[in-house]
Parts: structure tokens; C-alpha cells; sequence
């Protein structure tokens, strides 16, 4: 009997034993596989950072060049009394009608929303940060192509294209057969001179500033946060490599 009882207990333990090495090497891959995404998470993150980051910049720029081009109409309108009287201002007005809307790049977050595995990332604190950084960017997205749509779009781009001779040349086609401007001169410069078209235009390039630099303050604001998040990033992707 007590040969049994000996032989039941270490075939107890053996089970025992082999259902706890199970349990441990499962849990080991569990957290193996965790690591990975969590790898995979942050440093998709950053990805996504360094290339709205890129855009970003290149938003600025754009918002910088637009207004130095708007500023400069309305400087020489001012010491010239007309806008006829302003070199290349068919060339200048038409570049006006370059927009540009808020750069999203959110293919990892939006994974990471998608599937709720925000818990993958161990660190509370930059979870918070994730989530806030890109709740601010969606409404600052929100704000800057709600002033293109509903000011750019609806308010100053018709009176800009109603008032040039739009020249292909001017927006990115090259072939010089094509040039318009010498047939309709006439025509441009004889809106130009209508008092009406000349107040309308001087309000729709005043506005172009204003809802330009406004946009670029809510981009130039963002990426600030989007800088201080790849920080945290690249400083949690250290300590998890």
C-alpha cells in the first residue's frame, strides 16, 4: 500500500510539476508576444511622429510663403494705388490659390484604437500622452480644414479664380505651347480695374492672412506636442529594447 501511495504522489507531482512548467512557459510566451507588439506599437509611433513631424514643417513653410506672397500684394497695392500696376500680379494672384490642409499621419494609433490594446504599452503615463496628443491633433485637424472649407474655399479661392487668367504653367504643367495670358490681358486687367472686383480681391488676399496664419499658429502649436510625445517615445523605446 505504501508503495502505491509513494508512486501516486510522485505521479501527483510529476503532473503537478509538468501543469506549472506549462503554465510558466505559456505565460513566458504571453509575455513575449506582448513585448513584441509593444515594440511594434512604439516604434510605429515614432514613425508616424518623425513623418507628421516632416509635414508639419513643410505646412509652416508653405503658410510662411503664402503669407510673405499675400503681404507683398497688399504692400505694393498700397504704394501703387491699383492692383494693374503691380509686376507679374497674374502670377502672384494665382499662387494664392495653392491650399494646403492639416497633415495626419495616425496608422499606428488608430491600429492601437482599433483593436483597445493601449494596455500593451506598459507605461500609464505615456498611454495618457498617446491618447491626449492625438485627441489634440484630431481637433486641431478639425479647426484647420474647417477654415479651408468653410473660409479658403468658400470665400476667398472663387474671387482669386474669377480674377486671373489661370496659366497651366502656374500650377504644375510645363508645356510652353500653352500660354493664355497675352490673349486675355485685355479682360484681366480691365476686372482688375473695376472698383467692385478691386474690393473684393483686396478683402479675399487680407483674408487668405488672416485664415492662413491662423492655421499655421494651430499647426505650429501641435507640433510642439508632437515633438515633446517622440521624446517620451524614443526615451521608453530605449528602455524597452
Amino acid at each position: 500500500m505504501k508503495k502505491y501511495l509513494t508512486r501516486y504522489l510522485l505521479e501527483f507531482a510529476v503532473i503537478v510539476a509538468g501543469i506549472t512548467i506549462s503554465f510558466w512557459i505559456n505565460e513566458w510566451d504571453s509575455r513575449k508576444d506582448d513585448s513584441v507588439r509593444q515594440l511594434h506599437y512604439v516604434t510605429g509611433l515614432i514613425s508616424d511622429l518623425e513623418k507628421q513631424l516632416v509635414l508639419f514643417e513643410n505646412h509652416m513653410k508653405f503658410s510662411d510663403n503664402t503669407i510673405s506672397n499675400a503681404s507683398a500684394i497688399l504692400n505694393e497695392f498700397k504704394a501703387k494705388g491699383n492692383l494693374s500696376s503691380i509686376d507679374e500680379i497674374n502670377d502672384k494672384l494665382s499662387r494664392l490659390m495653392y491650399s494646403n490642409k492639416y497633415p495626419e499621419v495616425n496608422t499606428i494609433f488608430n491600429e492601437l484604437e482599433s483593436t483597445g490594446q493601449f494596455d500593451i504599452i506598459d507605461n500609464d503615463s505615456l498611454t495618457s500622452k498617446i491618447i491626449k496628443y492625438y485627441q489634440n491633433s484630431n481637433n486641431f485637424s478639425n479647426r484647420v480644414n474647417s477654415n479651408m472649407d468653410l473660409v479658403y474655399y468658400q470665400e476667398i479661392f472663387p474671387i482669386i479664380k474669377s480674377s486671373i487668367v489661370i496659366e497651366p504653367k502656374n500650377f504644375g504643367y510645363t508645356q510652353k505651347e500653352i500660354e493664355l495670358f497675352s490673349s486675355l490681358n485685355k479682360s484681366f486687367y480691365k476686372g482688375l480695374s473695376n472698383p467692385s472686383q478691386e474690393f473684393d480681391l483686396i478683402n479675399a488676399i487680407s483674408l487668405s492672412i488672416v485664415v492662413t496664419n491662423t492655421n499655421r499658429s494651430y499647426v505650429a502649436t501641435i507640433k510642439e506636442e508632437a515633438e515633446e510625445l517622440l521624446l517620451a517615445l524614443e526615451k521608453e523605446l530605449l528602455e524597452i529594447q
